[in-house]
């Protein structure tokens, strides 16, 4: 063989394992979805905007600190109402409402008492209903709240069945789920339902995350993927979507319709939970692997990735492309939930200085 046959053949070599490299590198997600989705083929990945576009300038403000504790009891979860009341649950198993003002000025109206620190509270779509849930090892409870009526208390004597709660939109009912799904009545407590979803894969963790969807689905996220079924048929129909992107941590937005994850990669990934279809896979941190949190908006349009560490994405659900990223979020700060349009509500670890609190931090 010439020397330049040689080159030649060589050159070939090298452009094939290039190519075989970039199809590797871009296929991991896909192939593990095709592999492991039960209810057939997904759609392609849809084309998003690339990570070098152009963006606005995106502002946050400095935060500004609202609560760390009530009346002496450490804040252990908050959520913000849509009116912009917020719901705090404390460590003595307080429930607590209060306006920003109220909350600047420490007056807080309690709500509801449970008998195990609070670890999560959720609010109904149209903010009529507050629901906080409390557990141990051993056991769980539920204090539900409705503006003008006492609060209701659901005792469950399996804590393994409620890690995540869930209200829908009317605030007429409440999911409760870890590896099956609970279905209460708001007005009494009385338990409606109870759904055990089939296995469908190996190993699946308890659920992070349960939503009601408008089309009646119940949903659950977990880091496998999406597991949905629909409340009126009982088991057939449930439908498993698999993220195979190794995520460590999952939400959905308001609807339901998009399940978003964050991976150990340092990757954003939205998925449609009707088709199981990717609309965007996006590398956040390249530099290095990096912890973030994520928080979608009341409407469902907005998903912002933010970390410690400073860095940022917000990522437009409707037009598939990023808003906005960066190095300027709060150093320090995890992010919690939208406090509305233009405003975070961030939180300071209790690992990171003398304890937890709540902060507020403007949104331009």
């Amino acid at each position: 063989m010439t020397i330049q046959g040689r080159r030649v053949s060589l050159g070939v070599f090298v452009t094939l394992l290039v190519v075989a490299a970039l199809i590797g590198a871009g296929s991991i997600v896909w192939w593990r979805l095709a592999s492991a989705d039960r209810s057939g083929p997904p759609a392609p990945i849809a084309q998003a905007s690339d990570s070098r576009s152009p963006s606005r300038p995106f502002k946050i403000g400095r935060p500004e600190k609202l609560v760390a504790s009530v009346y002496g009891n450490e804040v252990t979860a908050v959520a913000p109402k849509p009116d912009g009341t917020l719901a705090i649950g404390t460590d003595s198993g307080g429930l607590y409402l209060a306006t920003l003002p109220e909350v600047r000025t420490q007056k807080f109206r309690k709500i509801a008492k449970l008998s195990l620190p609070v670890t999560s509270v959720a609010v109904s779509g149209n903010g009529q209903v507050v629901a906080a849930l409390s557990s141990d090892n051993e056991r769980a409870e539920i204090a539900i709240y409705q503006a003008g009526r006492s609060a209701i208390t659901i005792h469950i004597a399996d804590a393994w069945e409620a890690d995540t709660i869930a209200l829908n939109e009317s605030g007429t009912e409440l999911a409760a789920a870890a590896f099956e799904v609970a279905i209460y009545e708001v007005a009494t407590g009385r338990r409606l339902q109870k759904l055990e979803f089939p296995d469908v894969a190996s190993g699946i963790s308890a659920a992070s995350s349960v939503a009601f969807r408008p089309n009646g689905d119940i949903a659950l996220l977990s880091n496998e993927g999406v597991l949905t079924e629909h409340l009126k048929n009982g088991s057939p129909g449930a439908k498993f979507r698999v993220c195979g992107c190794e995520s460590i941590a999952q939400a959905f937005d308001p609807s339901a319709e998009h399940a978003i994850f964050r991976t150990k990669y340092g990757h954003l990934v939205v998925m449609l939970v009707d088709t199981g279809e990717f609309i965007t896979d996006k590398t956040i941190y390249t530099a290095s692997i990096d912890y973030f949190d994520l928080a979608v908006d009341r409407e469902g349009r907005r998903v912002l990735a933010a970390s410690p560490s400073g860095r940022f994405l917000l990522w437009d659900l409707a037009r598939k492309r990023v808003l906005a990223r960066g190095s300027s979020f709060p150093k320090g700060f995890l992010v919690v939930a939208f406090f509305d349009g233009g405003h975070l509500l961030l939180r300071w670890p209790s690992d990171t200085g003398p304890g937890e609190s709540y902060w507020l931090s403007s949104l331009e």
